[in-house]
């Protein structure tokens, strides 16, 4: 299985990180997409620290978030897409939903 993740990308204007990660069996016959996205707050209270870099988010998507992504189990059964938020508060987990759908919907040809 090979598996493709893209830069992580930073929305401040509603508090998070985003991004994609695929996961395309070795026959090429199947592929899944998981966007993902964490609160600033969960970020925070992974690292934390009241300032960090785009470097220590990457440390925190490496120990959090992708082991978490790998643990799906991934076969030709599963959707084309997934979201999959990281956030700690209620008020976070509602936002983040919401804003994966939007990225869903964006994301979709046509």
């Amino acid at each position: 299985m090979r598996i493709i993740k893209e830069k992580f990308k930073t929305d401040k204007n509603s508090g998070l990180y985003w991004g994609r990660v695929y996961f395309i069996s070795d026959n090429r016959k199947w592929k899944t997409k998981i966007i993902w996205a964490a609160s600033f707050g969960f970020v925070h209270r992974c690292f934390g620290a009241d300032d960090w870099s785009n470097e220590d988010v990457g440390k925190v998507f490496n120990k959090f978030i992708m082991p978490d992504l790998k643990s799906v189990k991934l076969d030709a059964s599963l959707p084309k897409t997934i979201c999959r938020s990281f956030a700690d508060l209620p008020a976070e987990k509602t936002a983040l939903a919401d804003y994966l759908r939007q990225r869903e919907e964006a994301d979709r040809p046509g």
